[in-house]
């Protein structure tokens, strides 16, 4: 049944040639750069989570575009959410650090979600406590949610 389907797909009447078309860059062509991203992403085991609810993100993006706040914090928003931050544990997997220990506990790897949740340091300096005040608490609960990081 299946090798019906495929053989009753009607060919070109030209027949171009076929050509190898690399899906991990828009143009399509391979590079040394998308397929270092692609063994990283493997290495550290990250894959693009893309939510479920296109609909709801980009209406999360465009609320947070819009607010009347410095662009510096809402670059900082988007950096945190898409985990681009210059932590230790980004840099290490980019071979520029030598290891992704936390300088201000050296008990945790320092990610985003040390900084911004679990050190010590990043509790004192009221990080959440200044995001809340910048967007409202149902945006702050998106924002939580769209980085990956617990909410309290």
């Amino acid at each position: 049944m299946d090798v019906e389907s495929i053989l009753s797909i009607a060919l070109s009447p030209t027949l171009p040639e076929d050509h190898l078309i690399w899906a991990l860059t828009p143009s399509g062509k391979f590079t040394v750069k998308s397929a270092y991203r692609v063994a990283l992403q493997d290495r550290i085991g990250h894959v693009s989570k893309e939510s479920s609810n296109a609909t709801c993100m980009k209406e999360f993006w465009r609320f947070i575009w819009c607010l009347q706040i410095p662009n510096k914090i809402r670059n900082f928003m988007w950096r945190a959410c898409r985990n681009i931050l210059p932590t230790k544990a980004n840099l290490f997997h980019k071979w520029i650090a030598q290891d992704s220990t936390c300088e201000v506990c050296g008990n945790s790897e320092e990610t985003t979600g040390h900084l911004l949740w679990h050190c010590h340091r990043a509790r004192r300096c009221g990080m959440r406590w200044a995001l809340r005040n910048i967007i409202s608490w149902t945006a702050a609960q998106s924002f939580w949610i769209c980085c990956g990081m617990p909410e309290t």
